[in-house]
Parts: structure tokens; sequence; C-alpha cells
């Protein structure tokens, strides 16, 4: 975890989910419990998700303050991280509350994605992402939104699952009834990240029936039923529950994989950073 993750930039989740001044989140990654916060003025700021005093957790889950109190003693802190007030420290010996913030994490927004690094020296979010941008350009991610989520009990070390999910060799065989049999081409890029296509030809199965609920059109004449798109989304999550229930009949249950729970674009679509500092 020092060697990688917290040497590197992570994704921690999607700016709509902490649109309005006085939102938060609170979301356990790599480098801790780490407390999105969206402060009065609407900056979008992050911060350990413990308090200064005896360290205990601040907030869990997700919703809307003005400030936020720590449930052990009390202290109050504003959503810009500064120390609104610490009962009976007054007169403690150099005590400064200025100094008592809550501890700034560096954060950085690329198409509404949010990412922190713990590494004040770490290169910016538009070194490390290199060429990624142009790559993706044709998904027009700046337009998505977070719609649903879910979470996998993944029991294994998780370098064996990232490495897993770096090839497609195993697919043909132990996946046949789903994904099936895929080929992978490695794609150029720069920056600190890598991307592998997979590519899959089957014209039956899944991808079949997805195909034939996404793309059916209306025939002249018919008039536009406004619950068919709730149809088609509840058929089309109801096939990936049924992909990864296969999946999982396939895994090996030795810890708890959480996806990071959950910043937005600038006008040129290039990544945008907050420094700690504001």
């Amino acid at each position: 975890m020092a060697h990688v993750h917290r040497r590197s930039w992570f994704f921690v989740g999607r700016a709509e989910e902490v649109p309005n001044a006085g939102d938060y989140r609170a979301i356990d990654t790599v480098a801790g419990p780490v407390l999105l916060a969206r402060d009065l003025a609407g900056e979008l700021r992050a911060f350990a998700n413990c308090c200064r005093h005896r360290g205990s957790r601040l907030l869990e889950g997700s919703g809307n303050r003005r400030a936020i109190v720590c449930p052990y003693h009390g202290w109050g802190y504003r959503l810009d991280g500064s120390l609104a007030g610490a009962p009976d420290m007054e007169g403690v010996a150099c005590f400064r509350p200025s100094e008592q913030g809550l501890i700034p994490i560096r954060l950085a927004l690329w198409q509404g994605f949010i990412f922190l690094t713990l590494d004040e020296s770490a290169p910016s979010l538009v070194e490390a992402l290199g060429n990624l941008p142009e790559v993706f350009a044709s998904h027009h991610l700046g337009e998505m939104v977070c719609t649903w989520r879910a979470e996998l009990d993944a029991r294994c070390n998780w370098k064996l699952l990232v490495e897993n999910a770096m090839e497609s060799y195993h697919t043909g065989y132990i996946h046949a009834q789903t994904v099936g049999a895929q080929k992978s081409i490695d794609i150029e890029t720069t920056g600190d990240w890598e991307c592998l296509q997979v590519l899959d030809d089957r014209r039956q199965g899944h991808r079949e029936r997805l195909g034939q609920l996404a793309d059916r059109r209306r025939s002249p004449g018919e008039p536009f039923d406004h619950r068919a798109p709730a149809r088609v989304g509840q058929r089309l999550e109801h096939e990936v529950e049924r992909l990864v229930k296969h999946l999982l009949k396939y895994s090996r249950p030795a810890g708890k994989v959480k996806p990071a729970r959950g910043f937005g674009p600038g006008k040129s679509g290039r990544p945008e950073e907050s420094r700690p500092d504001g």
C-alpha cells in the first residue's frame, strides 16, 4: 500500500455524489477513512476522516450539514477543515486552534471523477493520466453520472484480483457461458496507466440479449412508451446481476474488497486540482 497506492492518484467517486454546499460523503480508501465535503462556498475538499484530538471517526455515510462535530469530545470543525471550537482547551499551554484543523488530502478532478493522492510531491493528475483523456474522448465521460453501485465480497489478495482482470486467457474456458472466448489488445498509453482492450466476437448469449434490449426501435406509427426505458434498465440490471452471480461461483472465498464511495470537469476537459491549502 505504502509503495503503490499511497504514492499514486487513486479514484474515489464522482462529483455529482456531493453536489451541494454542505454535502459530505465518508469513504474507506487505501489511504484510510476519508471525508469528502463541499464547503459552504461550494468548493469540494478532502480530509482524513478523524478528529485531531483522539482520532475518532467523525462522520459515517453521507448527508448534508453546516459543520462537523466529533462524537467523542465535541471538537467542532468548519467544512473548510478549520477548527471552530474545542471545549475546555482555552487554558492548555501551546494549544493553537489554527494548527488543529482537519488533515487535508490533495484532490484533483477530471471529467467529474474525483482523484486523491497522499503524496504532495506526486506529479499532477494531468501528467499521471497522460493520453487517457484522448483515448476515452469519444465516451463523453463528463456527461455521465453514477446511477447504481455493486459491492462484491472478493475473498482473496487484491493483487490476485487485479492480475486476473488484466488478461483474457481464461475467459473462453471458465466463463464460456457468460463472457465467452475473448482476445486482448494492448492500447499504447502515456502517463501512469495501462489499457487492455478486450474484444468478443460472439453473437449469442448475453450479448445478444443485451443488444436486443438496448437496440429495439419503434415501428412506424407506434406511440412512444415512456415506461420502456425503465423496463430496459431493469432488464439490463437483471442481466448484469446474473453475470455477477455466475462469476462469484468461481471465486475462492481472505479480505473484503469494497469500491471507494464517494470532483466536475474544467472547460478544457483537462483535470482540475485542488491543493490541500485551498
